[in-house]
């Protein structure tokens, strides 16, 4: 792998973008650079933890920012019910991988418009804690700004929110 952007071209709602991802930056055991985009597992893990926040009520909504607090035991849990499961080595370095690789999404003409990382906040507690108390060290990740819905309101999480105040109000009103 070189470590060049990879480029892809998509229309949503009738206007052209061009998303680029920049790979995760690793140091290897032998001191060498480790260069890797984001594959099928980061997208499942990104999946539990999005499950996990509107599931569980961990999710966070801070300044048009949407999280989720959680343990690794708890995302251990729900990939395995996925039927994924993973160790906890190989969560640890999905999770950084997804702080790490940068999306840039722009528009037809080459701005961009939007720049981060799939997790741009990025919270673990020590390796230590993880092995004394798996269930009750808390984690927290922040989600990149479309899962809040920056597109007027299109992201999972702001439609999930809009679906819940939905049914609150039809079963008060």
């Amino acid at each position: 792998m070189n470590g060049a952007k990879l480029e892809r071209d998509f229309v949503h709602r009738g206007t052209a973008y061009t998303i680029q991802i920049w790979p995760a930056h690793f140091e290897a055991r032998d001191r060498s650079e480790k260069k890797c985009y984001p594959s099928y597992r980061e997208e499942l893990v990104e999946e539990a933890l999005r499950k996990l926040a509107c599931d569980r009520l961990n999710g966070v909504y801070l300044d048009d920012g949407a999280g989720v607090r959680f343990t690794l035991y708890e995302v251990k849990k729900e990939l395995r019910s996925r039927g994924h499961d993973i160790n906890l080595q190989s969560l640890i370095e999905s999770l950084n991988i997804c702080n790490r690789v940068v999306l840039s999404v722009c528009h037809a003409d080459g701005k961009v418009m939007l720049q981060s990382a799939i997790f741009p906040v990025l919270l673990l507690g020590s390796k230590q804690e993880w092995c004394k108390n798996p269930k009750e060290t808390y984690c927290y990740v922040q989600f990149h700004p479309f899962i809040t819905g920056l597109d007027q309101g299109t992201g999972h999480l702001a439609s999930i929110r809009s679906q819940k105040s939905q049914r609150i109000n039809d079963s008060t009103g």
